[in-house]
């Protein structure tokens, strides 16, 4: 069994008393789950976004990645917009309520209820690169897809 997670210190602010407060459900969960604050339905091929109520602030250095709940697409037909959302340390401020915005794949309208888990989060740690121009190899790998033999 590995070793027991490192905690680091987080807060969060709700911004409604309909908000829930993120949660592990599992002492090993890389990801805590948000929950929607106000019910939301989304036709289909339309999209919205859904908010949480919840503002968070993470130390200096960190970040926190949020993406779908691995079963939204299998139970509603939803995906997450951008694939995933970041959300910087400095995005804390009294407007600044963490969202998911999803897009209805499916052919009914998909109803989300208030306090239902709608996404997780996983907090990072942020590493900025220092960019410089470079000249490419004349060899190339083949370009996009080429990996796997899928030219």
């Amino acid at each position: 069994m590995s070793e027991a997670p490192e905690i680091l210190a987080a807060e969060y602010y709700l911004t409604t008393d309909a908000a829930k407060k993120p949660e592990y459900k599992s002492v090993r969960a890389a990801g805590m789950d948000f929950f929607a604050a106000e019910a939301v339905t989304i036709n289909p091929g339309d999209h919205a976004l859904v908010k949480t109520g919840v503002v968070m602030r993470l130390p200096a250095g960190y970040y926190l990645e949020i993406s779908a709940r691995s079963s939204t697409f299998r139970k509603k037909r939803l995906v997450l917009t951008n694939g995933i959302g970041i959300i910087d340390e400095d995005y804390c401020g009294i407007d600044d309520e963490i969202m998911f915005s999803y897009l209805n794949m499916g052919s009914e309208a998909v109803t989300i209820h208030g306090g239902e888990a709608i996404g997780q989060g996983v907090v990072k740690h942020r590493l900025r690169a220092k960019l410089r121009p470079f000249t490419p190899d004349a060899h190339s790998r083949g370009g996009f897809g080429s990996t796997g033999g899928y030219r």
